[in-house]
Formats: C-alpha cells, sequence, structure tokens
C-alpha cells in the first residue's frame, strides 16, 4: 500500500531540486544552460531510480538491508552522478563553455573539472539525502494514513452494540419458544464473526469471504427483525477468489437493509452484483426504493466511511458512487482487481 502515495511528491521533489541546480549553474554564467541542463537530466533520472531502489529495500524484513540501503545508495548514486557529470563535460564542455566569463574564483572548463570532484560528490550526496528524505516522509505519511485505516476497520468489527442486539434477540426468541429461529441466528452470528475476526484489516480478503459474512449479516437481520429480507448475491465464481479490503460491502447493505423499510409487513430484497471490467472489479448494491420505510432518517456515515477507505486504501484507483436510478437507490463501488485468475462466465447465487 505504501508504493501508492510514493509517486507525486518524490517526482515533485526530484524535478524542483534539480531545475534548481540547474538555474543555480546557470545564475554562474547562461551561456552553461545546455550542459547545466544536461547535469540536472543526469541528477533526475538517476534520483528517481534511487527512490525506487529505497522503496523496495525499505520494504524488506531485514533491517540491516534498510540501514545499510540509507546509507550507501545516496553515496553510490551522488558518485555515478559526478562521474557522469565528469564525463559529459569531457564529451561536449569544450563545445559550450570555452570562452566564457565567470565571477572571480569560479573555474568552468572540461580541463579542470576534476578539481571539483570532491565538492560535487559531497554536494550531490546532500541532494540524495535529501531525496531519501522525500521517500521517508512520503512512508510516514502512509503508515499513518494505514494506522487510520486499521483502527476505523477495527472499530466497525468489533461493533459492540451490534453483538449485544443480535445476542438480546436470540434470548428473546428462545423466551418466544423460536428456537428454531434462535439456532439459525446463533449459527449466523458464528459465521459472520468467524470471517470477521479471522480477517487482518491491513490485508486483502477474498471476495468469497466478505460475501459469506454479508450474507451472515443479512440472514442475522432477517431473523432479528422478523423480516421478508432477501440477499440477492450474483458473483461468477471466479471472482471469489478476488481480493479486496475487508470490511467494504457490509456497511453498504446495512444501509440498503436500514433504509429500504424491511420490516414485517415491508418485504425487501437486496441485490449484490459484482463483475469484472477489465484491470476493474465492480460491485453494485441495490435496493427498491421503500414508499414508506421504516428507517428513513440516516447521517450518510457509512457511505462516507466506506468512501474514505477506498481513498486511503486505493487512492485515485478506486472510487463509490450513489444515487437513484428509476425506483432503486443503487451504490457502486469500483476499485482494482486483484486476482491471478481470469474472469469466467460462470455465476453462483
Amino acid at each position: 500500500m505504501i508504493s501508492r502515495f510514493r509517486g507525486r511528491e518524490t517526482l515533485i521533489l526530484a524535478v524542483g531540486l534539480w531545475v534548481a541546480y540547474a538555474l543555480l549553474e546557470i545564475s554562474v554564467s547562461l551561456q552553461v544552460r545546455v550542459i547545466a541542463f544536461v547535469w540536472a537530466a543526469h541528477g533526475l533520472a538517476l534520483m528517481l531510480v534511487m527512490s525506487w531502489l529505497l522503496r523496495r529495500a525499505l520494504r524488506s524484513r531485514w533491517s540491516l538491508l534498510r540501514v545499510v540501503a540509507c546509507v550507501v545508495l545516496p553515496l553510490v548514486f551522488a558518485a555515478v552522478q559526478t562521474a557522469l557529470d565528469i564525463q559529459t563535460t569531457y564529451w561536449i564542455g569544450d563545445r559550450f563553455l570555452d570562452g566564457i566569463e565567470v565571477p572571480e574564483g569560479f573555474v568552468i572548463s572540461a580541463s579542470q573539472v576534476e578539481y571539483w570532484f570532491a565538492f560535487k560528490l559531497s554536494f550531490k550526496a546532500y541532494l540524495w539525502v535529501f531525496g531519501f528524505y522525500s521517500v521517508t516522509v512520503a512512508l510516514l505519511s502512509a503508515v499513518d494514513k494505514v494506522y487510520q485505516a486499521r483502527l476505523e476497520a477495527l472499530r466497525l468489527q468489533i461493533a459492540p452494540h451490534f453483538l449485544f442486539n443480535a445476542l438480546n434477540s436470540v434470548s428473546s426468541l428462545i423466551v418466544q419458544g423460536r428456537h428454531e429461529d434462535a439456532g439459525v441466528m446463533t449459527v449466523a452470528l458464528a459465521r459472520y464473526y468467524h470471517n470477521n475476526l479471522l480477517t487482518e484489516d491491513d490485508r486483502l480478503t477474498r471476495l468469497g469471504d466478505e460475501l459469506e459474512a454479508v450474507d451472515a449479516y443479512a440472514e442475522l437481520e432477517r431473523v432479528r427483525a422478523g423480516s421478508t429480507l432477501t440477499l440477492s448475491i450474483d458473483c461468477p465464481d471466479p471472482l471469489y477468489e478476488a481480493r479486496i479490503a475487508s470490511l467494504l460491502l457490509q456497511p453498504l447493505v446495512e444501509n440498503a437493509i436500514k433504509h429500504g423499510g424491511a420490516g414485517p409487513e415491508h418485504p425487501l430484497v437486496v441485490s449484490l452484483k459484482v463483475r469484472s471490467d477489465g484491470n476493474l472489479l465492480r460491485i453494485e448494491v441495490s435496493n427498491l426504493i421503500a414508499r414508506h420505510p421504516v428507517n428513513a432518517r440516516g447521517t450518510g456515515t457509512g457511505l462516507a466511511n466506506v468512501q474514505k477507505r477506498l481513498r486511503t486504501l486505493y487512492g485515485r484507483r478506486a472510487r463509490a458512487m450513489a444515487g437513484a436510478i428509476d425506483d432503486h437507490w443503487r451504490v457502486s463501488l469500483s476499485l482494482p482487481l486483484v486476482t491471478d485468475m481470469a474472469p469466467a462466465s460462470g455465476q453462483r447465487r
């Protein structure tokens, strides 16, 4: 997940840094502008390569490798940068640098560049370290966002009020002599918590497991409310092995049940449809808009939480949309399809 936060910050810093470097060289003499931008191009390309290597090293489980990478890579790339500058200057320097008037104390010539080797090496080492700093800042920012997402997921997983209400309903069913319903609800409760409590919220989970948890949740609500609620799941078989962030679907189904008006006299069908579209996974939850909903009021917190988690975990590659189409309310999710298998036409209901 950290890699999704790397690009923009590193690119902006690298471009800005090397443009500033080129302008600094040009400030000595305007006539060096061509070779100054050649030097800057070396730096930009090498910095981006180094940043990529640093990101890979920082994901390593071996702390020694991370430390060595942070120390050695900036120095190695600084040396490579300096060597490239010197060689380039020897190749084309005479063409651009001869006859240039520079302030006293400055020397610009192809034959004397080596005298600046130590200075340029040290100077560029600082640039590389600063480039590493940008990667570290992006890493810390990503860790902070993931941490916040994990807290939110944990809050949704535990849901103490939901567990309390479910157990209360089981007790009430037993008192009423509805032992079969109490048994069904107990099994559904076990299914629900089996899937949710075994999910590590900072990792992607099987879509099939998420659908199982959602189906168990709908069963709990159906028995608890004594409604004619039906959850229809339409998903091609291979997509059950796709990977999505955990706890994305339950808030959508919960909202559909709550605002769709499920109750003893208000039959409700909630449809959950999953499809693949190229590299995207599309999920749609819809329900018939109730004319007299049992729970008409809502804060939109469920959908807002889903949108926040999508932004945190997938960035701009995912989106959520909601709105009324004809007499149905639809919530659509679009997110990256993470799976090694190819889509198939078979469906499971």
